[in-house]
C-alpha cells in the first residue's frame, strides 16, 4: 500500500482521534522510514511530540523491530535532577509517564515491516492547534533551507531578513515548520560545523529554493534541470500548479524573451509568459539559462513542453532573437511566429526621428484591423511618408 494512501484512509479520512488499535494492528508498509512518516504525521493531528525509543536487531547489527513514542514517555532519571555543583537550575519536569506509542517489526516472509502495537491513549492534555508548531518533533529546518540562508548570507543578508524572507514564502511566520530560533541555532552549527555545508556554493542556493517550492506545492510543481560535464549547473526551468493550470486555458499565444540579465552571473532569466481573460499578465514558466544559443532555447521549449502535457501553442511572440527564431521552428513548428509589438515600438523610437510617422506607427500597430484594413493602411503609411524605397 502507497504511504500517502495509507495516509489518506487512516489519518485524513477520519479524525486522529478515531483510531484504535485495531485500525492499525497487521498493517504492512514497506519500510520504516514510511512508519515514522505516518506516527509525525499522526501525531500531528492529534497535537504531542513524539521521539524514537527503542530498536531491536539481529546478531549481525541488522534492524527488525522499531518503536516510537509520545516524548512524555517515562519520567526523569532522579540523578538529572540530584546533580551538585549544578550551574542552573533543571528545566521543569514534562515526562508523565504517557505510554501512547506504536511498535513495528520487520516480517520475515514479506520483508515489510508490520505494526505489533498501537497505543493511542495519553495521559496528558494535547496540544492545541495553534500549539502544533511549537512541538519538538514538528521543528525541522531542512537541509534545503539551509542551503538558501547560506546562499542569501552570502549576498548580506542578515537573519531577521532571511526568516523575514522565508516567513512571507510560506504565507506568514505561524505557518514556518520551525521556530526563529532553530534556524539561527541551525546556522550556528553550519558555521562552525567543519562538514560539506561550509561549502555551499550558489546552485546549491538555487536548489535548495526550488526544493522548498517544491516541497510548498506538492506534487503540482514542476522542475528541471541540467549540468555541464564538471556537473557545474547549466540551465534550470520551473512552473508551479497555477502555472499550469493558466497554460491548460490561456496558453494559445505565449510570449518569451531574455532581457533581463541582472544577477551576479550575468544568466539569462527568461520567463514564458501569457494573458488571461481580464488581460492581465500570467506567467506559465520560468528558465535561468547559461546562454542564449539555439541548443539552450531547443532544451528550454522541449522541458517546458514536456511539462505542459504536450499542449503546443498556437502563437509564439517573442523579440526577433535569431536563436530563438530556429529554436521555436525546431520545436514548435507549427506555432506562428510573431515579433513583440514593444520590441517593434522601441526599434521605431531608437531609429525613426520623425514624431509624426511614430503617432501613426503606433496607431497601426494597437488598433484591431482584419488584414485586408491593415494592408491598405500600411500602404497609405508607406506613401505619405515616401518610405517606398526605404528598407
Amino acid at each position: 500500500m502507497e504511504w500517502q494512501d495509507f495516509c489518506t484512509t487512516l489519518v485524513l479520512t477520519k479524525t486522529a482521534w478515531d483510531l484504535l488499535p485495531e485500525d492499525l494492528l497487521g498493517k504492512e508498509l514497506d519500510t520504516e522510514e514510511l512508519w515514522n512518516n505516518f506516527y509525525k504525521l499522526y501525531s500531528k493531528h492529534i497535537g504531542f511530540s513524539y521521539r524514537k525509543d527503542s530498536t531491536r536487531k539481529e546478531k549481525d547489527g541488522e534492524r527488525w523491530g522499531r518503536r516510537w513514542c509520545c516524548s512524555r514517555q517515562g519520567f526523569r532519571r532522579r540523578k538529572w535532577l540530584e546533580l551538585e555543583h549544578r550551574s542552573r537550575a533543571a528545566a521543569s519536569e514534562t515526562r508523565c509517564g504517557c505510554e501512547a506509542s506504536i511498535r513495528v517489526i520487520r516480517s520475515k516472509t514479506t520483508n515489510k515491516w508490520v505494526c505489533r502495537h498501537f497505543n493511542p491513549n495519553h495521559n496528558h492534555e494535547c496540544a492545541s492547534p495553534q500549539e502544533i508548531r511549537f512541538l519538538r518533533s514538528n521543528r525541522n529546518v531542512t537541509d534545503d533551507v539551509v542551503a538558501r540562508c547560506e546562499s542569501m548570507k552570502r549576498a548580506g543578508m542578515k537573519n531577521v531578513q532571511i526568516i523575514d524572507f522565508i516567513a512571507l514564502e510560506s504565507g506568514g511566520h505561524d505557518k514556518l515548520p520551525f521556530l526563529e530560533k532553530d534556524i539561527h541555532n541551525k546556522l550556528m552549527r553550519v558555521r562552525n560545523a567543519k562538514d560539506q555545508h561550509q561549502n555551499i556554493t550558489d546552485s546549491d542556493g538555487m536548489l535548495g529554493y526550488i526544493r522548498c517550492l517544491a516541497r510548498n506545492h506538492g506534487e503540482d510543481f514542476y522542475c528541471v534541470y541540467n549540468a555541464d560535464e564538471e556537473n557545474r549547473l547549466c540551465n534550470i526551468m520551473w512552473s508551479d500548479g497555477v502555472s499550469m493550470r493558466d497554460y491548460a486555458v490561456f496558453g494559445d499565444v505565449v510570449a518569451f524573451n531574455t532581457t533581463y540579465r541582472t544577477n551576479k552571473y550575468h544568466k539569462p532569466l527568461l520567463l514564458l509568459v501569457g494573458v488571461n481573460n481580464h488581460w492581465r499578465t500570467i506567467v506559465f514558466g520560468i528558465a535561468l539559462l547559461l546562454d542564449e544559443t539555439v541548443d539552450t532555447f531547443v532544451w528550454v521549449l522541449q522541458m517546458f513542453l514536456q511539462g505542459m502535457n504536450n499542449w503546443k501553442p498556437k502563437v509564439v511572440v517573442t523579440d526577433g532573437d535569431n536563436a530563438m527564431k530556429n529554436a521555436i521552428a525546431q520545436v514548435f513548428p507549427e506555432s506562428k511566429h510573431r515579433l513583440c509589438g514593444w520590441h517593434l515600438m522601441e526599434n521605431v523610437a531608437n531609429n525613426v526621428k520623425d514624431i509624426n510617422f511614430k503617432r501613426d506607427f503606433k496607431e497601426i500597430m494597437y488598433r484591431y484591423y482584419s488584414k485586408p484594413e491593415f494592408l491598405d493602411r500600411w500602404h497609405s503609411l508607406i506613401l505619405a511618408y515616401e518610405l517606398e524605397n526605404n528598407y
